[in-house]
């Protein structure tokens, strides 16, 4: 498969299609639709092949709901979604990236993410439904300035 890596804001009719893919991977959906996280996808045609959100708070952002067709796994897309997006959020003033995981601290890793302990993060953060609510207290926080 021959993917031309074109990846743009999503549109509000892409909604249900990156829940979907986000159930597929276990990730949280439950507050999609009441935060302001701006996604962004990866379409071949009219089909979904990846998804990543943006959820802004002032200068910092978290970096949530990476996620890429299994089939596709291993092809190199997450990467170039991960490395777009943070070429991206330095348009939109974001000076700081933050994330919370449970699979996928070697692969942000080596990202140019680095570990650190979720009580350190900024205030507005921890109060987002994804810090405070949705993963669980085992998962890694990472981070990585821009």
């Amino acid at each position: 498969m021959n993917i031309t890596l074109n990846f743009h804001q999503a549109d509000p009719g892409d909604l249900s299609e990156i829940k979907e893919l986000l159930e597929e991977h276990h990730l949280p959906v439950s507050d999609i639709e009441s935060s302001e996280i701006t996604f962004y996808v990866l379409r071949e045609g009219r089909r979904l092949l990846a998804c990543a959100g943006i959820e802004r708070f002032g200068a910092d952002a978290l970096l949530r709901s990476v996620a890429v067709l299994p089939e596709l796994n291993r092809k190199g897309i997450g990467s170039a979604f991960v490395d777009f997006l943070i070429s991206e959020v330095p348009k939109q003033e974001i000076r700081e990236l933050y994330l919370l995981t449970e699979t996928a601290e070697g692969f942000f890793g080596r990202k140019g993410f680095t570990k650190m302990d979720r009580e350190n993060v900024p205030a507005a953060l921890k109060l987002s439904s994804e810090f405070s609510e949705l993963c669980p207290v085992s998962a890694v926080c990472m981070t990585i300035k821009i």
